[in-house]
């Protein structure tokens, strides 16, 4: 009797495991379905726009070297250029719903073919 009740356990075990296995195994493909449909019916829109600021600066220095009885002898100038380019890109994400049945909606619209 012993036995028998020992082959009716193994029996349980056997098959109560694939069974929840199978049922653990069908929610997930039906979530993965459910989440594909979902991420179908989405369209992303994605706008960049870049904007460039530039920044620019000159510096001019004159310097007169005077000759030797006080009067201006040569003009010496330099320049400087300072020069900052930024590059910057800004994108926004818009989520649109696809639509459905765009075509059936325009050929239905009460206009009969002769």
């Amino acid at each position: 009797m012993a036995s028998n009740l020992e082959n009716f356990t193994h029996y349980i075990i056997i098959v109560v495991f694939p069974v929840f296995g199978f049922f653990l195994l069908c929610m997930a493909l039906f979530a993965l379905h459910c989440y594909l449909k979902k991420k179908k019916n989405k369209t992303t829109l994605v706008e960049e726009t870049e904007a460039k600021h530039v920044d620019e600066n000159m510096r001019v220095k004159e310097n007169i070297v005077k000759g030797p009885h006080g009067q201006p002898e040569s003009v010496m100038l330099s320049v400087e250029e300072d020069l900052h380019v930024d590059d910057d890109i800004i994108r926004k994400k818009k989520e649109l719903k696809a639509q459905r049945n765009m075509h059936a909606s325009s050929s239905s619209s009460g206009y009969s073919q002769s």
